[in-house]
């Protein structure tokens, strides 16, 4: 108790971080018929200390098609934190250094994406698409951006053209 005392934050984080892991667990899944389990997709959240500059930040994972998520905008998915729309199916908090697991119903139709709501994100960096989503993704929430997990050969998200190297 005395560590408590002299150092809040980290009974702070941690008391946050069971809340939101509590939340999480709340949700309402739709149930399956009797003897057939429903698909899902867990993510294991392992955000680095310095993630989004040392703040929590907003994580969303929506089932879209291709087209949505290329034109999906910063702003539109910001907006879903406090006005979810059906295609939302979890929406949670990341501490900075604190590990969670989130799983979800595997969506019926379309692609599954992830969506880090990060304070200084630039390009597409904070944004992720799986087609054929596996059943368990590892995220890696970085200063302000997802950087590269390893995953299994069936989970690897999408990959992004890259350009070639000037010699």
């Amino acid at each position: 108790m005395s560590v408590a005392r002299r150092n809040g934050a980290p009974l702070a984080v941690a008391l946050a971080a069971l809340l939101a892991a509590v939340l999480a667990g709340c949700g309402g899944a739709a149930r399956s018929a009797p003897g057939k389990a429903t698909p899902t997709i867990t993510f294991d959240v392992q955000p680095t200390a310095t993630s989004n500059r040392g703040r929590p930040l907003h994580a969303i994972v929506r089932a879209v098609t291709l087209k949505q998520f290329a034109e999906d905008q910063y702003r539109t998915i910001a907006d879903l934190v406090v006005n979810p729309d059906d295609t939302v199916l979890a929406a949670f908090v990341v501490f900075p250094g604190v590990k969670q697991r989130v799983t979800i119903d595997k969506p019926t139709k379309g692609a599954t994406a992830v969506y880090f709501l990060f304070t200084g994100a630039t390009g597409t960096s904070w944004k992720q698409l799986y087609e054929s989503p596996p059943a368990s993704i590892r995220l890696s929430p970085a200063d302000d951006a997802l950087a590269p997990a390893s995953t299994s050969p069936s989970s690897k998200p999408k990959a992004k053209p890259k350009a070639k190297a000037k010699r």
